[in-house]
């Protein structure tokens, strides 16, 4: 559950109070270590002129993205771990548009290298929908997407050279009575569903490890900001791998991998920001 979250961060551009209109178009772009260029098709930001054909600058810097280009620099903070932890990455046709009451991001591929890992995520899509009146943007998209919503992509692929697991990996062998497999170190999902209608989810993905294997988790989920703070409140009704009910599972794996970001009080799961 952590990476649907971690990619809707991801797909979000900035946007302000009441979702104010803006639009990102085919956004393509690249970086090796510390820097790398990009190009857009269309940049528009909230309250700003907008820009046809922009070419970029991109430093990766500790803890965000600064893009510059000609009439500009934006600086993009809160971006997952995951995204500053490559060494290489290459990011495919990001689209983004905001307005009113809805906002709406898709990227055709992203891919990321580092010398134990690769990581690839395909067809990544956000689509959400609230009159929300937090102030931050990344706040904003959070809010809706908990609230009515689908975050999907059609494959995520996680490969890895050293016998160490990956979180998700690790989580998903736990789940699946397969903690000692070491058939095979890639992960992957394919169809990752999670839809939202006024605060109750559902998750639909399929699942390779040694065997592939259809995951359905249900419920309700409900974002709480808190000043600086900000939780997201889970509460799990039921897990399925295929017909297999492994509720009690999900909750003893999550219980093993508590965390300051992540605490468990059956049937509540609550991730913290």
């Amino acid at each position: 559950m952590k990476y649907w979250m971690l990619l809707s961060l991801m797909l979000a551009a900035p946007c302000f109070a009441g979702f104010e209109r803006s639009q990102i178009t085919n956004f393509s772009g690249q970086y090796i270590l510390d820097r790398g260029t990009g190009h857009a098709d269309i940049w528009h930001l909230p309250g700003e002129v907008p820009f046809n054909d922009v070419q970029f600058e991109i430093y990766k810097e500790e803890a965000s993205l600064r893009l510059v280009h000609p009439n500009g620099e934006q600086v993009f903070e809160e971006i997952p771990e995951f995204i500053l932890g490559v060494e290489k990455l290459v990011i495919n046709s990001i689209n983004h548009s905001t307005s009113s009451i809805i906002v709406k991001s898709s990227v055709e591929s992203l891919e990321g290298f580092n010398p134990t890992n690769h990581l690839l995520v395909e067809q990544a899509k956000l689509d959400c929908q609230k009159d929300s009146q937090l102030s931050s943007e990344w706040r904003k998209v959070l809010d809706a997407c908990t609230t009515d919503g689908k975050v999907s992509f059609s494959h995520m692929l996680i490969q890895e050279t050293t016998r160490s697991q990956s979180p998700l990996a690790s989580f998903l062998r736990a789940i699946l009575g397969k903690a000692n497999s070491l058939a095979t170190n890639d992960t992957e999902l394919d169809n990752f569903l999670l839809s939202v209608s006024r605060n109750k989810f559902k998750i639909d993905v399929k699942a390779h490890l040694d065997i592939k294997v259809s995951l359905t988790v249900n419920g309700d989920i409900e974002y709480l900001p808190h000043g600086e703070k900000n939780v997201v409140k889970i509460k799990i009704d039921k897990a399925k791998a295929g017909f297999f009910n492994i509720t009690d599972k999900v909750f003893t794996a999550l219980e093993q991998r508590q965390s300051n970001r992540m605490t468990v009080q059956r049937p509540y799961v609550y991730l913290n920001f």
